[in-house]
């Protein structure tokens, strides 16, 4: 009920924005704070839930699924909502970035429906390749049988993927289309058709790593956001990237007035975390990842080697 009424409460501050004048401006929203519940504000001095000696214990734990979809969130910081939603066309190895943002023309969004370019380490190399596994195209973590046996998620190329959504939009999708979060669904829905995985599939995945630790069992996978965040921030690097590099809008004045050093401040995050990228390279080798994606890469599976 109270996020119904925070959806009302929403839509009537909309209403009666000058913008749209479907209210009078002397108008007052009936919904008052007292009326409907709002987040508190979380405690600045809380614990960190998944320090990095948490986050190598949970590495060491998890098999070759695991690590492909839930290895990069243990060293980026974005939502579960926006790595489901990663394609292999936003991995870019030339300039060793993840794009997070608007795709298909605005058919799927992030939050803000902003736009990020994040930098990967190394260590995440070998993931990103065999999570690609060979595919031109197509959602880039996936179900743990499109995984071990790529079908539904193979795309011959780009233009595939658009074209694969309105045929599933005409052919397949029974729910109403009416608004942007209703194409995002849409969309999300069709690349879990085509061997994708949600995030609460991820949430899922991630819990059964936690039954498995010695260290810790209680947690969640969106704690560990908070704990990359961290980790990031006692990097030292400068607010602004902070912001922008943990996916937050960065349009206060500060903006107007500098540049933002993607990689710079990722280079510095990264040195501070050397014994959880060891742990992610060791793991990898002991899983036998490493070897299979210099097989693919000398194959030319995955295009030319770094």
């Amino acid at each position: 009920m109270n996020n119904i009424l925070e959806a009302f409460r929403s839509l009537l501050n909309w209403a009666r924005s000058p913008g749209i004048g479907k209210m009078p401006l002397d108008w007052l929203n009936p919904l008052t704070p007292e009326l409907v519940r709002t987040g508190g504000r979380k405690d600045p001095l809380r614990a960190i839930t998944f320090p990095v000696e948490r986050l190598v214990e949970l590495i060491k734990q998890m098999d070759s699924w695991e690590l492909c979809q839930l290895g990069l969130m243990t060293i980026l910081p974005q939502r579960p909502d926006e790595f489901a939603g990663i394609l292999i066309s936003d991995v870019d190895f030339d300039e060793r970035t993840i794009s997070f943002g608007t795709r298909l023309d605005g058919n799927d969004f992030n939050k803000g429906r902003l736009s990020f370019r994040i930098p990967f380490p190394h260590a995440a190399d070998p993931i990103l390749r065999t999570l690609i596994g060979g595919r031109n195209e197509g959602p880039l973590l996936r179900s743990r049988k499109e995984f071990a046996q790529p079908m539904k998620s193979v795309f011959a190329n780009a233009r595939d993927v658009p074209a694969g959504y309105e045929r599933f939009l005409r052919d397949a999708y029974r729910k109403p289309v009416n608004s942007e979060q209703d194409r995002k669904a849409a969309f999300r829905a069709f690349l879990l058709t085509r061997g994708s995985i949600s995030p609460d599939h991820l949430a899922k995945a991630f819990q059964k790593v936690l039954k498995r630790s010695t260290i810790t069992r209680s947690g969640s996978i969106g704690k560990l956001r908070h704990s990359v965040s961290q980790a990031m921030k006692d990097s030292g690097m400068p607010q602004v990237d902070l912001r922008y590099l943990t996916s937050h809008a960065t349009d206060d004045i500060l903006n107007e007035y500098v540049s933002i050093d993607n990689h710079g401040s990722m280079g510095k995050y990264f040195a501070r975390i050397p014994t959880l990228l060891d742990t992610i390279t060791e793991r990898v080798k002991e899983l036998g990842l490493n070897s299979r994606t210099e097989s693919s890469v000398a194959t030319g599976l995955f295009g030319r080697p770094e």
